[in-house]
């Protein structure tokens, strides 16, 4: 089994494709399945499924806002196919750039080695905001914790993204977080060690997030 992945070259937007070979040879069907899944955290994700493959480059995913209107094509590139192969394989695309509410409609175009293209679908999804609406820090969990604990945070908007821990001086003891960070959904984990990576006494800390001109803090438990 080989799994591949690629990413489109939209300067904005990030959409990870992936492939993987399920080595079943038993079916001469072209495509069998072709779906759209809804989810907050990611979008939308469209998946099919080829049985087998002949003279395949690759594949284009098209989208609609009212399935009979205008079709734009969401990959930057074309999506790499087989090329000519009896095993199955399945492939996703995810589309990041959708909104709660409206019904999205989606096509895979597969492109031959001779560019003669055979169009799959149309299906239909209602999108779900795969952008948060609010920059957000969550309670850790657990809480008292030993050795470590969890917790999310999101980003609504492209930001420069601050977290770190603190303690009751108010001086930072561990920074979890530093750099740019896209718009979208976290997790992160303190395991109770300072920058050097020694471990911190039991006591009050507290998680502060600073994203832009949002600051938020949450107070937490160490017990050892």
């Amino acid at each position: 089994m080989t799994d591949q992945e690629y990413e489109s070259d939209d300067a904005t937007k990030y959409s990870p494709v992936t492939a993987t070979d399920t080595d079943d040879t038993s079916l001469p069907v072209t495509m069998s399945t072709f779906t759209a899944t809804a989810s907050e955290q990611e979008g939308v994700t469209i998946s099919w499924r080829t049985e087998s493959e002949v003279n395949t480059a690759g594949f284009n995913v098209l989208r609609s806002q009212g399935g009979n209107g205008t079709w734009s094509k969401l990959n930057g590139t074309l999506i790499p196919g087989q090329g000519n192969s009896s095993a199955g394989m399945d492939y996703s695309y995810i589309d990041r750039d959708v909104r709660e509410g409206i019904e999205y409609w989606y096509k895979v175009e597969e492109v031959s080695t001779d560019d003669q293209i055979t169009v799959y679908g149309p299906i239909s999804v209602m999108g779900v905001n795969a952008v948060p609406a609010e920059f957000s820090l969550s309670q850790n969990y657990p809480n008292p914790f030993n050795p470590e604990t969890s917790f999310k945070y999101m980003v609504a908007e492209d930001a420069d993204v601050t977290i770190g821990v603190y303690n009751l001086l108010g001086k930072e003891i561990k920074r979890i977080v530093s750099g740019r960070q896209p718009a979208g959904y976290y997790a992160a984990t303190w395991t109770g060690v300072d920058n050097t990576g020694r471990s911190v006494a039991s006591g009050i800390y507290f998680i502060r997030m600073q994203a832009d001109n949002f600051q938020m803090v949450r107070k937490i438990s160490l017990m050892r």
